[in-house]
């Protein structure tokens, strides 16, 4: 299997109604106190290309997209912070829809901050079909027709972050995570 890889900068800005995290942007529609909506719009990079395999040989590419949606942040301060977001494919890859909750906590230990956190996605029948389905003019012996259906993902994680530098502008980070695929996505030829 050829694996490609991409490098994409972590750039964060923090604007008054506007904000920029990694692959994310957002407007905030609202924000008093500890709760926060915003429109946003996020790329998935999620796909692939029929060249990557031979297995994969008479595939239609599955391609990058870019999802629009809203999100609602809630910091409930010593418990974390909790997180609701719909999305939907705004350039029609998939023509499907996703919507998450999650929760990331915050540990503090010295100068570095440890971010535990525990989300799932539920993403509906179109767009899971579209990234791990097998159409029926794309089957092929060894590789039958498949339609798997809405899905739900949960995943756990963690992030690490210690800030540095003169003015303590500077940071490192590091994230860990692991997703459990549902058996209609694992089970996709």
């Amino acid at each position: 299997l050829d694996e490609s890889h991409y490098v994409v900068p972590l750039v964060r800005f923090e604007g008054e109604s506007f904000y920029l995290r990694g692959l994310r942007g957002g407007w905030r529609v609202y924000n008093r106190g500890n709760f926060e909506l915003a429109a946003i719009a996020q790329a998935r990079l999620d796909g692939f290309d029929p060249d990557d395999s031979d297995f994969l040989t008479g595939m239609e590419k599955r391609k990058f997209s870019m999802d629009v949606g809203m999100t609602a942040d809630w910091r409930v301060k010593g418990i974390g912070n909790f997180e609701a977001a719909v999305v939907v494919d705004a350039l029609d890859r998939s023509g499907g829809s996703e919507v998450s909750l999650g929760w990331n906590g915050l540990v503090r230990a010295g100068q570095w901050f440890v971010i535990p956190g525990v989300s799932g996605r539920w993403q509906d029948a179109s767009m899971v079909d579209y990234y791990y389905g097998v159409r029926a003019d794309e089957a092929l012996p060894g590789r039958p027709a498949y339609r798997p259906g809405a899905a739900f993902k949960p995943e756990v994680s963690v992030l690490v972050n210690r800030s540095f530098g003169s003015n303590r502008r500077w940071s490192f980070f590091a994230r860990a995570a692991h997703e459990w695929l549902p058996s209609n996505v694992s089970d996709s030829p």
